[in-house]
């Protein structure tokens, strides 16, 4: 149970900076050859709504599909049930578009029922409380999107919610060890000291997604103060300084290729 909560958390993660990051490189390497692409990503783990999530990640597969699927199909012009078959269609097809696979169509349609679900429940919770419903809903459907098979997924899942011998009660016993180390741990638990390091990574990397400004918040803030970052440092100091960490990280033995590489 331990290990698909963190499974599920640290994919949300990975995917998440992941797709920022390359989404900033892709738009600085444009600007350095004189073109100027819209931003990609914008901090959508700090949204409020499903809909909100979806104007903060991938930004432009977004409006494409809000111009060339949803609105063509009718979008919120012609009544709501032409409405919700307008969203699910148009949030199916997204999924689709990540590849021929129905763990992604089930990804995709999960997103387009929870759009028609909060248009008609329509409940006030408070923000804390809405926030993460929404941020475990998201990290939920990831395991659909990460998993190559529903009968993976559909494993995941159960481990997820396992109450038994091996469940709950168990991550219960060693979560107190951890907190209380004179607590006495049954035979049956062996004690896994390397899950106060996992929960420090996630701790730092939830602070990261939720508390930081974004590359976009950053270059529009230094831009309305016409901050010059380079007269800070010389710039092949800086230059050979980035050339030394982007080769540090490169390993001749592993595969870097982003999440998105295939698609």
């Amino acid at each position: 149970m331990y290990d698909a909560w963190v499974g599920a958390l640290a994919f949300s993660f990975q995917i998440y900076f992941d797709f920022s990051g390359y989404s900033d490189m892709a738009v600085g390497l444009a600007r350095i050859f004189g073109v100027s692409l819209p931003f990609n990503f914008n901090s959508p783990y700090k949204a409020r709504s499903i809909p909100d999530f979806w104007r903060r990640w991938h930004i432009t597969l977004s409006t494409w599909l809000r111009d060339y699927l949803y609105i063509p199909l009718g979008g919120s012009r012609k009544g709501r049930l032409r409405t919700f078959l307008a969203l699910f269609m148009t949030m199916a097809l997204g999924g689709l578009w990540h590849g021929a696979s129905w763990t992604f169509l089930a990804w995709g349609a999960a997103h387009g029922i929870s759009q028609i679900v909060i248009r008609l429940v329509r409940v006030e919770l408070p923000a804390l409380v809405g926030r993460s419903l929404l941020l475990l809903f998201i990290m939920l459907t990831w395991i659909l999107f990460r998993s190559e098979t529903f009968a993976g997924a559909l494993d995941h899942y159960g481990a997820l919610f396992a109450i038994n011998r091996v469940g709950i009660g168990v991550e219960l016993w060693r979560i107190l060890n951890l907190l209380i180390p004179v607590l006495p741990v049954p035979a049956t638990v062996i004690n896994r000291p390397e899950q106060v390091s996992q929960f420090l990574a996630m701790l730092g990397a939830m602070i990261v997604c939720l508390g930081a400004p974004n590359s976009q918040q950053v270059s529009l803030w230094l831009a309305a103060r016409r901050v010059a970052v380079l007269k800070f440092v010389d710039a092949p100091v800086l230059a050979a300084a980035v050339v030394i960490i982007s080769l540090a990280f490169i390993s001749p033995d592993t595969s870097n290729a982003f999440i998105y590489f295939e698609f």
